[in-house]
């Protein structure tokens, strides 16, 4: 329903995780957990949305890119690797390329 208000935050998580020293602030606002919660309920949708229509599949995947990156970025922090190893972020990656 609000996807440019979604995309604009993931894309601005992204852009302050270039920043190693904001780093720790966005882990401390759980933003590793919240992007990977995001992408397993997108892909959720992408699933049930496949079966249906797909209308909605170059947001999806617009979205997809933009977590993917912010997750990137943030992977260069110990503590965010870790907790994505801790949530199975792997699989969830495997599952939406």
């Amino acid at each position: 329903e609000h996807w440019s208000i979604v995309k604009a935050t993931v894309g601005l998580i992204k852009n302050l995780a270039l920043t190693p020293t904001i780093i720790p602030y966005l882990s401390e606002q759980n933003a590793v957990r919240k992007l990977i919660e995001l992408l397993s309920s997108i892909d959720r949708e992408r699933v049930k949305s496949n079966e249906e229509s797909g209308r909605y599949q170059q947001q999806w995947d617009a979205l997809i890119d933009m977590i993917i990156g912010a997750l990137i970025n943030l992977a260069r922090d110990p503590s965010c690797r870790s907790m994505m190893n801790e949530m199975n972020t792997s699989a969830i990656l495997v599952r939406v390329s």
